[in-house]
């Protein structure tokens, strides 16, 4: 082993020589630091072609990056967060009628799914994104994660039913009372009282209302 040329404090991509060259059978080698802080003996010749342009951290780098791009692109949330941007915000989307059309917007941190994920996650088992205020936008304040009988609840065609000083969705008072909601949605279009209608027990079943003859009232 000789040493041969030297190129000592010249850098090259992310390194730098620190000492002569060496020379290893006929190929030529330098110690050299990267700016990662690495130390490491690489072969001159790689070095001047540019063929070598670390200690390998590039490389690792790179593909940190891509595990991490594929994890994101995985993510349990990255379609629920891409459905809500686009029925808000794509015209051509099916629901954007129902959304995007009626001035639901997405906020502006939203438009980025890191933000999102922040607010957000995890989502409970079970459940779906749901806007407190129907009228409002998608945000953290106004978001929740929501079972199917609470989002039920608050969808903008639920009849209200005031009692107690409390104006409720049918739902809320057929859970309240055990009264089936539509009993009580039948018995409100005859004309009951919103009272009686909640909380008058249904008819036992009968042969007739089994065979499908008639209904509860």
């Amino acid at each position: 082993m000789r040493h041969a040329r030297d190129l000592t404090e010249q850098k090259f991509n992310k390194l730098t020589v620190t000492g002569p060259s060496y020379t290893v059978g006929r190929r030529q080698y330098a110690p050299c630091v990267c700016d990662c802080g690495n130390t490491k003996d690489i072969r001159i010749d790689h070095v001047l072609r540019g063929h070598t342009v670390s200690c390998g951290c590039k490389n690792q780098d790179k593909a940190k990056r891509g595990h991490d791009g594929f994890r994101e692109k995985c993510h349990p949330l990255r379609q629920l967060w891409g459905a809500m941007k686009a029925r808000c915000l794509d015209e051509k989307h099916p629901s954007y009628y129902l959304y995007g059309a009626k001035g639901v917007t997405v906020c502006e941190r939203w438009l980025t799914f890191e933000n999102f994920v922040e607010d957000m996650a995890p989502r409970p088992a079970g459940t779906s994104l749901d806007r407190e205020d129907g009228n409002g936008p998608y945000c953290k304040d106004n978001c929740r994660w929501a079972t199917a009988t609470e989002q039920g609840r608050n969808k903008s065609n639920n009849r209200l039913v005031t009692l107690y000083g409390m104006s409720k969705p049918v739902t809320f008072w057929a859970e309240v009372s055990g009264t089936p909601s539509k009993t009580i949605y039948a018995r409100l279009d005859r004309g009951w009282n919103e009272k009686k209608a909640v909380f008058t027990p249904p008819r036992p079943l009968n042969r007739d209302f089994k065979a499908g003859k008639v209904e509860a009232v």
